[in-house]
């Protein structure tokens, strides 16, 4: 699951110095102006903070995007990526509280857009090689909380991060993954999900689309319902275990 709406709004953001004499200034006055239209939000404000070397880097972008009049566009897909790759990286380090945050937006995002369509849920979830932005899909209320969690989310990570669980048995995925089977709402769903074994790059119809995204917010439902760290600890050790270990590992 991927929560990277930011992307769109740090560029609102940037309308009123868009608009100023500065963009026709000296380079350093061109990147004090990006920089202050970013930090009008407090999530970049905490990204300066806390990881300085990525928003020195969005600044950079942005103002050589904008000084060679680029269309927003490109620059949006630009900026993009790199929040994304931030929030991918810290989310792992979230404590019970966080995760909770996380998986709550994550599950309310989801149940969102499949309002719109099955396929716009699997964009949504990370699952889609569409490159259509989640601004565009989710709610102006949904984009606000995913920026509240982002600024609690890096304040904690970057000053205590919390240690990954331990990786769940195999009888216990087994027994989570046939809770969650039962959740799903109508045979129909059942079999569409049997029939792609429940990967998401191969949902390619509505009802298989839907399937998948039933099953990812049911998940969020069944672990949150969960006493005490129990839920989270199994989202994290789920999610995040595998990928985090191979990251350390690779060359």
């Amino acid at each position: 699951m991927q929560i990277h709406a930011a992307a769109r709004a740090a560029l609102l953001a940037l309308a009123l110095a868009i608009s100023t004499p500065a963009f026709s200034a000296a380079p350093a006055e061109e990147r004090a102006a990006v920089a202050a239209g970013l930090k009008a939000r407090p999530i970049y404000v905490a990204i300066e903070r806390y990881f300085p070397e990525v928003f020195k880097e969005m600044v950079d972008r942005l103002a050589e995007g904008l000084a060679s009049s680029r269309p927003m566009g490109d620059l949006i897909q630009e900026l993009r990526p790199l929040y994304s790759a931030l929030l991918a990286r810290e989310t792992p380090k979230a404590d019970v509280a966080n995760t909770r945050l996380f998986m709550t937006l994550g599950r309310d995002q989801a149940l969102a857009a499949l309002k719109r369509s099955p396929h716009d849920c699997l964009i949504i979830l990370g699952v889609s090689s569409d490159r259509t932005l989640p601004a565009d899909i989710l709610p102006e209320a949904l984009i606000e909380q995913e920026f509240d969690y982002a600024a609690k989310l890096f304040a904690q990570t970057a000053t205590r991060p919390e240690p990954l669980p331990p990786a769940l048995s195999q009888s216990a995925l087994q027994s989570l993954a046939s809770q969650v089977y039962d959740t799903l709402p109508s045979d129909a769903l059942r079999a569409a999900f049997t029939q792609i074994g429940g990967s998401g790059a191969k949902a390619t119809t509505p009802v298989q689309q839907e399937a998948v995204c039933r099953f990812s917010t049911n998940l969020m439902d069944v672990l949150l319902a969960k006493p005490g760290s129990e839920g989270t600890d199994a989202f994290r050790a789920l999610t995040f275990a595998t990928t985090v270990k191979r990251a350390a590992v690779s060359p």
